[in-house]
């Protein structure tokens, strides 16, 4: 179970850290992508969204790569975060055109997604040995 709990490792990091940094100065954080956060209703609505929402599923992420019977829904979930990511960017590039950026960030969200995927089957593929090895010992 090394990848999957590896995948879980740097989605953890990546999620967390990325959510931090928005918690703590949004403003400061939030003008590397052009952010105008000068109203209090903007620099909450980041703080929750990229800072909170981040943050949290970094954290299950950490929590599941230690915890077998989570990882299988842990790497789904990061599959689904960063899927979901990467095509909101696109369809975001494609209404306004492409941004160097943005095409970087949607790069590093379909490799996470990818990852998560090779992960996910991977740990089906321990799961179901170690199962049967189980069934074989019991029987």
């Amino acid at each position: 179970m090394i990848l999957p709990r590896a995948s879980l490792l740097i989605a953890g990091i990546l999620f967390a850290a990325v959510g931090l940094v928005f918690l703590v100065d949004p403003a400061r954080f939030g003008s590397v992508v052009d952010f105008d956060l000068r109203r209090p209703r903007q620099a909450i609505e980041i703080r929750a969204m990229y800072g909170g929402l981040c943050t949290g599923l970094g954290t299950f992420f950490l929590v599941a790569m230690n915890r077998t019977r989570w990882i299988r829904a842990a790497l789904a979930a990061q599959v689904a975060s960063f899927a979901s990511l990467a095509a909101g960017r696109v369809v975001g590039m494609a209404a306004s055109g492409p941004d160097g950026l943005m095409t970087v960030l949607a790069a590093v969200e379909v490799g996470g997604a990818v990852l998560g995927l090779v992960a996910f089957r991977r740990a089906r593929q321990a799961f179901l040995a170690s199962r049967a090895d189980a069934e074989r010992l019991a029987g």
